[in-house]
């Protein structure tokens, strides 16, 4: 009896609507309208909100962490109390990287890697001028006071003069040296006006382990083990300090700064793969001046030292060897003056949070959330007041969604009202069909 009451009165509703021609058309129009409405705010708040997820993804946003001093703009001097601010402030400083702002952080790079496979040329050597060499006497020039020597061996030279003649002029004019005798050599290249390269013998020092070894200008070449033992140990140092390229372990190439921004872009190869992050394979990335340098290109291996600073990275009294072995270009970056010589090696474990100092003002840097860029400022504002600097760089997007940001917003609003409208419709409606 019930179903049957039920049916008749459906029956009965739908014939209402349809009685009156006007007010079904009415109805219907109000519903067309009301649904596409509807479907049509909700394209646009998807299709915004569609583009901002990408954005998010796409874009990637970093800030470099620097020290250029409490001077800083007044003076671009060096500032020598680096190592003391970071020292004096590390709370902040790790607090700074452990903020809910930051996805990861990874601090400025204290390795070096050097192979006998590289000779520097730059200007970015710290001491080009430094020689030691294996030479043979012949003749004296008295007008020059100095010998014309052939170079027999070179253990440490910027300069290719293997086999060569050069000018060798000793600290006292040399008259007392052994007229065709050889000679085991340390000095450094001068300027002469002539053709031949010239070298001045002088005696140095330089620190190894703790302890300062003296070399003397010149020592009679055979002169056994312990004699040569320090000019050996000076061509090693040397050869670390002027010919060493920075190493950079990553755990993402592509949002480290020179990458971020296009100063470095892949020439030949590839990144590096999740594998090889995980594995920290023995794998690199370098610049087309180490390629060159070294005469090779994308899949071929060359052996190489990685030394780790603990604090200035030219120092080679300071170096702890952290790998050593031969390593595999994957890939080789273009060329820039302010990466001159770089090496990238994949490393999971290289984000963390210990941001110290080295050689320069850059601490590390940071990759962002996109949109808590601002909560980051105010938190790195205490730093910023003690003479540290924050450098933002979010590749545009900032650009590409605060106008999105918006139309998002108004998009709400539409889809808010269509949504009211059609609820109203709809309970109208049923008004109606039950009446």
């Amino acid at each position: 009896m019930g179903d049957q009451a039920m049916r008749t009165n459906v029956k009965n509703g739908i014939r209402c609507i349809l009685r009156t021609p006007g007010k079904a058309l009415l109805f219907t129009l109000i519903l067309a309208v009301t649904a596409a409405l509807l479907t049509l705010s909700c394209c646009v708040f998807g299709a915004v909100r569609g583009y901002l997820d990408d954005c998010d993804g796409y874009f990637h946003t970093i800030a470099e962490l620097e020290y250029p001093g409490r001077e800083y703009p007044d003076t671009m001097v060096y500032d020598p109390d680096l190592a003391a601010a970071v020292e004096e402030n590390r709370p902040a400083l790790e607090a700074l990287a452990a903020s809910d702002a930051v996805l990861s952080a990874e601090p400025a790079s204290a390795e070096l890697m050097y192979t006998p496979l590289i000779r520097r040329f730059d200007t970015f050597m710290p001491d080009p001028g430094s020689v030691v060499l294996r030479v043979k006497l012949q003749t004296y020039n008295e007008h020059l006071r100095a010998y014309y020597a052939i170079v027999t061996e070179m253990l440490y030279s910027r300069i290719d003069c293997d086999g060569d003649m050069v000018v060798l002029r000793a600290p006292d004019g040399g008259q007392s040296l052994e007229r065709r005798g050889a000679y085991l050599v340390a000095g450094r290249f001068y300027e002469a006006k002539l053709q031949l390269t010239a070298v001045q013998a002088e005696g140095t020092r330089y620190t190894d382990g703790g302890a300062v070894t003296e070399v003397p200008a010149l020592i009679p070449d055979g002169s056994g083990p312990e004699a040569e033992a320090p000019f050996l140990r000076y061509a090693e140092v040397l050869h670390l300090k002027n010919d060493a390229c920075p190493v950079t372990r990553t755990a993402a190439i592509e949002d480290l700064y020179p990458f971020h921004q296009q100063i470095l872009t892949l020439t030949a190869g590839r990144y590096f793969t999740p594998e090889e992050y995980a594995e920290g394979a023995r794998v690199c990335v370098v610049s087309e001046k180490v390629s060159g340098r070294m005469g090779l290109t994308v899949g071929d291996r060359f052996p190489m030292t990685v030394v780790r600073s603990s604090g200035d990275v030219y120092d080679a009294a300071l170096h702890t060897t952290v790998d050593e072995g031969e390593y595999e270009i994957v890939g080789v970056t273009s060329h820039s003056e302010m990466y001159p010589y770089r090496v990238f090696v994949p490393d999971a474990s290289a984000a963390g949070t210990e941001l110290r100092a080295v050689n320069g003002y850059t601490l590390g840097q940071f990759r962002l959330r996109n949109d808590a860029v601002t909560a980051f400022l105010e938190a790195a504002e205490p730093l910023t007041e003690r003479g540290f600097r924050v450098n933002v760089y979010d590749q545009g997007y900032a650009a590409a969604t605060e106008p999105m940001e918006e139309l998002l917003l108004l998009s709400g609003i539409f889809l808010a009202v269509s949504m009211l409208l059609a609820a109203c419709a709809l309970s109208l409606q049923s008004h109606r069909f039950i009446s």
